[in-house]
């Protein structure tokens, strides 16, 4: 307001036409577009009606005051006696790795992730591992031994056993002992007993939540949608996150400061694993200039992802919508479906009406601000700790300050436009034009998108910047977090399907039309096409006799021919055809490909909906999902503390079971009891034993040489692979 006059519809000289009108906001806006903006930061259209009680903290780890500033200068003084100046900017903390010292790191030297005791005191970084808790090694509780937890984990984790199966299954168990004139008391009773032992697991229970949001604007006219109310089911991301960086599988493969990785030789920057980017880099560099007290902390990149998935079409259009977190610190090769290093944290929401109501912009509008009102409470618990430290203990058994922030975001080119509130068509990252991709154009960013917001109204800003300005990213609720620059690069889509496929492939072949005309064009796809069968056979390589002529493409063709292509068209196109910028700022793009939500639909949302009764279904995921990750985490204490075998499993329980009660008895040796149900591979290494003449089993001194045998697959390739010199064969 312009403090010279009283009138509240001036501002600078510039009239004000658009009233607040919630009770008691006096503010007025240039246009409807700041009007909005207003209205969604400061008063909602969708009140959030919580079904839970209050979000408690995780009680996995203490809540700690940091130390004294002074505390961690000396700790960073006394790390690998370096020197006695606390370290700036311009002074890296370097160390070099492998055989010769062919790599060296620079760390980042303020966000140093400095270990530190129970009692959040900092430790300098030698200082051994803390051990873990004791425990008995005959503690399975709540199993009443190592065949109880083996049993249940089979069943409900890799058999996935029904119900009624499983009754079956323990009944005949329980007349196998009677029959054999033992007591009828197997491991359990029923599936309910099952169940209910499950249930028993402490580690990693994280309870479901859920919270309830509708629709509570211009009810004058109210359509069906209006009126529903619309479910969301979460865990509590912050424990989530705490289980993750405590998992002892995950300890060996985690960086715990961000890095700048070279070859010792040439000196050239190497990018890999998420620390080793620059987004990391800068992200520290802003936390330590802005908060001080966080010097020796943990940075935690929060990594998250969503995707639509269909579970069912003709019996029913059952759409759900996972949720799910991963962080920057673990290594790409633990960030995928068959590891632990990406958890499902939520089922957003997926409104429905009728098809008189689906297209219209009231609806359209409520379903994505639903998404990011959705997404901003959900992630709510862990804003406090993006501007102070968190006290976390790790997978090393040490603990560390960790302060949080926002990664990037895994989704495809229809979850990014949603994301960053654009209009379909327009690039989520900058402002090009879709008819002049060439051009110069500015990146998108969270101040300047705002600037627009203020200056134009909705359509202009839909018309000439490609912005939906009446929907707010849920990154604006939390600090340094700019949604247009966690957009991360997506392989799947973006480079094996978008830019392989449907552009490089098909570019080749206009580009050699309009070059050489449509009759020379094919002469040279068709060399191509030779080129690409003619590759040899090499573990990894797939062969495609034919070429790339084929109609039907799916993800694994693409990858496949992507390693024999471009070197097929070596010398019929230009060089200059790169993607690098995305992959300096978050190193290798494996790590954050949406392939690795596409798989792990499969387990969290897929499998366990084939496992429900279709009635309710979603109550009965979360049921399972939560089973699954305490059975996970039950697996991986025991094999902490060393009460599980890696390789023997149930077959040398059995074993040492016979020998016990053979030794208990008093009765002769036995033969392995699964020497009739030896595999191939038992067989061939038994028969390799066993050498009737002793001469022959004497070690041979020597040099080892490796041998490698091609054996032939067709008659084709033997007659390549075998030549008879001097003979005449008939």
């Amino acid at each position: 307001m312009n403090p010279h006059t009283s009138d509240p519809t001036v501002h600078r000289g510039i009239q004000l036409r658009y009233p607040c009108s919630a009770l008691g906001c006096n503010r007025w806006f240039k246009n409807q577009s700041g009007l909005t903006q207003h209205h969604h930061a400061k008063h909602p259209f969708f009140p959030l009606l919580t079904a839970d009680p209050q979000v408690t903290l995780p009680t996995c780890h203490a809540r700690l005051e940091p130390a004294e500033e002074d505390h961690w200068g000396d700790a960073l003084n006394e790390t690998e006696s370096r020197a006695q100046t606390p370290l700036t900017n311009d002074e890296f903390d370097s160390e070099f790795f492998g055989s010769g010292n062919l790599v060296f790191c620079n760390y980042h030297p303020i966000l140093t992730g400095i270990p530190c005791g129970i009692n959040a005191q900092p430790l300098p970084r030698s200082t051994p591992l803390q051990p873990p808790e004791p425990k008995s090694p005959d503690d399975w509780f709540p199993y009443s031994s190592q065949l109880g937890f083996e049993l249940a984990d089979f069943l409900y984790t890799r058999n996935q056993m029904p119900a009624a199966h499983i009754n079956t299954l323990l009944d005949m168990w329980a007349a196998s002992l009677v029959e054999a004139g033992g007591q009828p008391k197997p491991l359990f009773t029923c599936h309910k007993d099952l169940y209910s032992t499950i249930d028993r697991i402490c580690l990693g229970d994280i309870k479901w939540q859920n919270f309830s949001i509708k629709y509570s604007h211009n009810l004058d006219e109210p359509a069906p949608w209006m009126q529903a109310q619309f479910d969301v089911w979460f865990c509590c991301p912050l424990e989530t996150i705490c289980n993750m960086l405590s998992n002892p599988d995950l300890a060996a493969q985690m960086d715990y400061r961000p890095y700048r990785e070279y070859d010792s030789k040439s000196g050239k920057r190497r990018f890999q694993d998420f620390m080793s980017g620059d987004w990391v880099w800068d992200q520290a560099d802003v936390i330590a200039n802005d908060h001080p007290e966080c010097k020796g902390s943990t940075f935690v990149p929060i990594i998250l992802g969503s995707d639509k998935t269909t579970v069912s079409v003709a019996m029913g259009q059952h759409d759900y919508y996972p949720l799910y977190l991963s962080v920057g610190n673990i290594h790409n090769s633990m960030r995928h479906a068959h590891h632990h290093g990406v958890s499902l944290i939520a089922f957003l929401a997926v409104p429905k009406t009728t098809r008189e109501f689906a297209q219209t912009a009231p609806f359209c509008k409520f379903r994505q601000q639903l998404f990011h009102v959705s997404l901003s409470r959900i992630l709510s618990i862990l804003k406090p700790y993006m501007t102070r430290p968190d006290h976390v203990c790790f997978g090393d058994h040490h603990y560390h300050w960790v302060v949080y922030g926002l990664g990037p975001y895994i989704a495809d080119y229809e979850e990014q436009a949603l994301l960053a509130c654009i209009v379909q068509n327009w690039c989520a990252r900058c402002l090009a034009m879709r008819g002049n991709l060439d051009g110069d154009a500015l990146n998108r960013s969270r101040e300047h998108a705002d600037t627009l917001i203020a200056e134009f109204d909705l359509l202009d800003l839909w018309d000439e910047y490609g912005i939906v300005g009446d929907i707010i990213p849920f990154t604006n609720d939390f600090p340094r977090a700019d949604i247009y620059s966690l957009l991360s690069p997506d392989i799947l889509h973006q480079i094996i399907k978008g830019a392989f496929k449907d552009h490089l492939v098909e570019w080749v072949e206009k580009y050699l039309i309009l070059k050489h005309g449509k009759k020379q064009a094919e002469k040279i796809l068709d060399d191509i096409d030779r080129r690409i069968a003619a590759v040899a056979p090499f573990p990894g390589l797939h062969r495609f006799p034919e070429g790339r002529h084929f109609k039907q493409w799916t993800g694994d063709n693409s990858k496949a021919l992507m390693k024999v292509y471009l070197p097929a068209i070596e010398g019929h196109v230009p060089q200059a055809v790169h993607y690098h910028d995305l992959i300096k700022l978050f190193g290798a793009p494996n790590g954050l490909c949406s392939s690795i939500t596409e798989s792990k639909h499969i387990k969290a949302v897929k499998k366990p909906y084939r496992r429900t009764s279709h009635f309710k279904a979603l109550g009965q995921m979360l049921i399972i999902n939560q089973h699954l990750d305490k059975l996970a985490s039950a697996r991986t204490d025991f094999s902490a503390r060393g009460m599980l075998s890696s390789t023997a499993g149930v077959s040398a329980l059995l074993n040492a079971l016979v020998e016990h009660n053979r030794l208990k008895d008093g009765t002769q040796d036995m033969t392995n009891v699964d020497s009739e149900c030896d595999t191939e591979d038992h067989v061939a290494e038994k028969s390799a034993s066993h050498i009737d003449d002793p001469e022959d089993s004497r070690e041979v001194a020597g040099p080892r040489v490796q041998v490698h045998v091609l054996l032939a697959r067709t008659p084709h390739e033997l007659n390549q692979f075998i030549t008879f010199p001097h003979a005449n064969i008939n």
